[in-house]
């Protein structure tokens, strides 16, 4: 039936990386007035479809998107879409051309960059007639501002606890070391249509063997670092795609070492830490925008102007040439105080390719934008299967978390392992909280609830 709140559907693809910025925005977009379905993918997908009259969050605009977005335009929504990966990337002429497919994009009624940069770079790709990129950022980005980054203060503090002084060494090199095996991520990307031309066969060339140069560079300069450095232990964090086995062969030689895989959000891991070690890694900007020096190995060979190294994440970071200058980098940690490590010129190219690095909060302008939008549709419905179909969607979701039905592949198992109530409670109670919206928490399917202001 109708209803006479605003509706959106929000959906979580990697829950390690979105889970908590998600929920803020949920917050936020429920402080306006709205009802948000939040959760699975697969079941906000699946739910987006039989509600009329909503704003539908794309995270995604891969090829093949454009015909999911074709059907939520069918049924009255309104569409926002971004790259949940356009931040960090290799040659934009590139990237945006293959990450995101126009057809998609023409389907959004507006579309969010992470920042000026970013928006820039994305524009130069998009067919005429297309809405240009707004550069509002995204939620993970205040997570990293006061008062949310008090989210995972005391499990930071936890951290260092655990292991005493540390280092975060944040991979990525998901492209050379695949939790599926080799070529795990190149049939993933073939199957979803991003091989599809001479240019990108040649460019998934260039950026396999930039990120196994790299992979085989940490393997040979960790055991350096734990040798010369024995006041620290090392953490190594795989992006949630790695294998981790050849890191654990490592470690068993190595005792202050420890592997510890992506399961809950970076934040903590950072806010714990002395400092990151990384190469073209998201978690530099992070630990950036969280006061924590990210330190890049970045050697003469992997120099931006190769096209396939990301440059942000270096540019915000200090870089080191050789492990004996990250050897240097972290000898000189204790004592130095934030401001000799963060430049001028670091803070400003920070605010250029970052949206909401200060001053407006993005959730709050992405919550603007979709009252926006709302306005001036008929009343939102939420609508549902009936209630066979529903009961056979929920037994299909169980079968897969008991290992008896498999319909989701090995890797977006990883991405999206689950989202218990208790969970989505503690995150909701915490930052409904901070910004003075107490919210409740509906479960609706396996995984997915609706968030709403409480008692409306």
């Amino acid at each position: 039936m109708p209803s006479a709140a605003p509706l959106a559907f929000l959906p979580i693809v990697t829950k390690a990386r979105e889970l908590d910025a998600r929920i803020l925005l949920a917050a936020h977009l429920a402080k306006s007035g709205f009802q948000v379905v939040v959760g699975s993918q697969s079941f906000v997908d699946y739910r987006a479809r039989y509600a009329r009259n909503a704003i539908v969050f794309s995270p995604l605009l891969v090829p093949g998107v454009d015909q999911r977005l074709k059907a939520y335009r069918a049924r009255g929504h309104r569409i926002i879409a971004w790259d949940e990966e356009g931040l960090v990337y290799p040659d934009p002429a590139w990237y945006f051309a293959n990450r995101v497919d126009s057809k998609a994009a023409a389907e959004a009624d507006a579309l969010i960059a992470w920042g000026e940069v970013a928006g820039e770079d994305w524009q130069q790709t998009l067919p005429d007639g297309t809405p240009r990129p707004l550069p509002l950022g995204n939620a993970r980005i205040e997570l990293l501002r006061a008062p949310f980054r008090q989210l995972h203060a005391a499990d930071g503090e936890g951290l260092r606890q655990r292991f005493g002084r540390y280092i975060l060494v944040n991979t990525n090199f998901d492209m050379v070391n695949h939790a599926d095996g080799p070529g795990g991520l190149e049939r993933r990307l073939r199957a979803t249509g991003r091989l599809s031309t001479a240019r990108d066969e040649q460019k998934f060339i260039e950026w396999s063997a930039f990120r196994q140069m790299m992979f085989d560079a940490f393997l040979d300069g960790l055991p350096r670092l734990h040798e010369a450095l024995p006041q620290f232990t090392f953490v190594l964090r795989p992006h949630p795609s790695e294998a981790v086995d050849t890191y654990q062969a490592l470690a068993d030689t190595l005792p202050r070492l420890s592997i510890e895989p992506a399961s809950g959000s970076v934040l903590p891991w950072i806010l714990g830490a002395e400092a990151i070690l990384h190469n073209s890694c998201t978690t530099a900007l992070e630990a950036f925008m969280l006061d924590v020096p990210p330190i890049a190995y970045a050697p003469p060979t992997a120099d931006e102007t190769d096209g396939m190294a990301s440059p942000l994440p270096n540019l915000l970071s200090r870089r080191c040439a050789d492990w004996e200058d990250v050897i240097a980098a972290l000898e000189s940690l204790p004592g130095k105080p934030q401001q000799n490590w963060q430049s001028a010129e670091q803070i400003a190219t920070a605010r250029r390719y970052i949206g909401g690095f200060d001053g407006p909060l993005s959730s709050e302008l992405i919550a603007d934008l979709s009252l926006q939008l709302a306005e001036g549709l008929p009343a939102p419905v939420l609508g549902g299967p009936d209630p066979i179909r529903r009961l056979r969607r929920a037994a299909g979701a169980m079968g897969e978390k008991l290992g008896v039905r498999l319909r989701a592949g090995e890797d977006d198992r990883r991405r999206f392992p689950g989202l218990p109530l208790a969970e989505v409670n503690r995150l909701a109670d915490a930052i409904g909280g901070m910004i003075q919206c107490p919210l409740s928490v509906t479960p609706l399917e396996p995984d997915t609830y609706i968030i709403a202001r409480s008692g409306h």
